[in-house]
């Protein structure tokens, strides 16, 4: 059987063929047409949005590990929220896309942000502790490659043994 789009079209297979390739291109087309109808049934479905809902959220100090400069910000609890027809937000916004670096917000800004809501000390005791983890975690992928680089270089049969034989204790090689 061969799978085209809105019909199905059945042909023979010639009676030449041996029996175990007959079921291999049976198999192979029963999997082509599944495949083809899945991917029918999943172009025949629609997602539509009817609303945007915007919430504005406090910005707070936080605490993730990733933050390379200055302090780390999250949000924190809800201040405010808003919604749009999805028409009317897509017309305020005018089909402008932020790129990925705009959406980084510098460390300059991020201190701005915190102004007046946390003591400097407390802010700069989140910024130690953060760059202890970053050590920490440095540390930790240094001794992974370093065991890689090990475990890579007893690639030989001979030292898999040795590796083997230091598990049981046994010496005798």
């Amino acid at each position: 059987m061969i799978y085209h789009p809105g019909r199905m079209v059945v042909t023979k297979v010639p009676s030449k063929m041996n029996t175990l390739q007959q079921k291999m291109d049976e198999i192979h087309i029963s999997k082509t047409m599944r495949s083809c109808m899945i991917k029918n049934k999943r172009e025949d479905q629609k997602v539509q949005f009817t609303k945007v809902d915007i919430y504005l959220h406090e910005v707070i100090l936080g605490d993730n590990p990733f933050c390379h400069e200055g302090p780390p910000i999250q949000i924190g609890k809800q201040i405010e929220h808003t919604s749009f027809d999805i028409d009317s937000f897509e017309a305020l916004r005018r089909g402008k896309r932020r790129s990925y670096l705009q959406l980084s917000i510098p460390a300059q800004t991020r201190y701005q942000l915190l102004d007046g809501k946390y003591p400097m000390k407390e802010i700069t005791k989140v910024i130690s502790e953060i760059k202890e983890i970053q050590k920490r975690q440095m540390k930790y992928i240094f001794y992974i490659q370093l065991y890689q680089k090990v475990f890579n270089s007893m690639s030989t049969t001979r030292g898999v043994q040795k590796i083997s034989n230091l598990d049981t204790g046994d010496n005798n090689m």
